[in-house]
């Protein structure tokens, strides 16, 4: 039994080599002299891309815009992944970029979660420890406003998604019980989920 597996198995091999894979079209990378992360990326409607993570570096390399700490970064690429702009945005302290969307007007929705208080970017102050930070961006990458939302403990946005409405819907965890925006307590072992 087992030679007559064998010799199916090579029987196929040369079927298995004859097939085509995907054809790489183009690969680049993209980063700073420190520690630079990518969590999201998205195809936008011009057939490029936004990508979204977290940068510690300063300028340098691909990045044109000073740091604070660990600060959001979003780099618009064409469709041949060439970069036609780079924005950083955070405050004084660690800013976690989670997740990237373009928006029905073109522009670009922002989420993640912040540790700053009310500095650099951060338009609001905190309302306890990390707080959900959604910042909305232009066609251009140029910053239109931005809010924070959390309780008197650390909430950790990892996704959102823009509404038929034109509004969000945010969701992530949360330590926190009810207190600052949060209406609803904590439920399960680590911590409950918010939206």
């Amino acid at each position: 039994m087992i030679r007559l597996l064998l010799v199916w198995l090579l029987g196929w091999l040369p079927l298995l080599g004859a097939a085509q894979g995907p054809t790489k079209q183009w690969d680049r990378s993209f980063g700073g002299s420190a520690t630079d992360f990518l969590y999201t990326m998205q195809v936008t409607a011009d057939g490029g891309s936004i990508l979204g993570g977290y940068s510690n570096s300063g300028i340098s390399g691909d990045k044109t815009q000073p740091n604070q700490d660990s600060d959001y970064w979003v780099v618009k690429l064409d469709a041949n992944g060439i970069k036609q702009w780079d924005k950083t945005f955070g405050g004084s302290n660690i800013d976690i970029l989670r997740s990237v969307q373009q928006t029905a007007d073109g522009g670009y929705i922002l989420g993640g979660y912040t540790y700053s208080n009310l500095s650099g970017d951060v338009s609001e102050p905190s309302r306890g420890s990390a707080d959900y930070w959604i910042v909305k961006l232009n066609a251009a990458g140029t910053k239109q406003w931005d809010h924070r939302f959390g309780g008197n403990n650390a909430d950790l946005l990892y996704t959102l998604q823009q509404t038929a409405d034109g509004g969000y819907i945010l969701g992530g965890s949360s330590g926190s019980g009810i207190s600052g925006d949060k209406s609803a307590g904590v439920y399960g072992i680590s911590g409950g989920t918010f939206v």
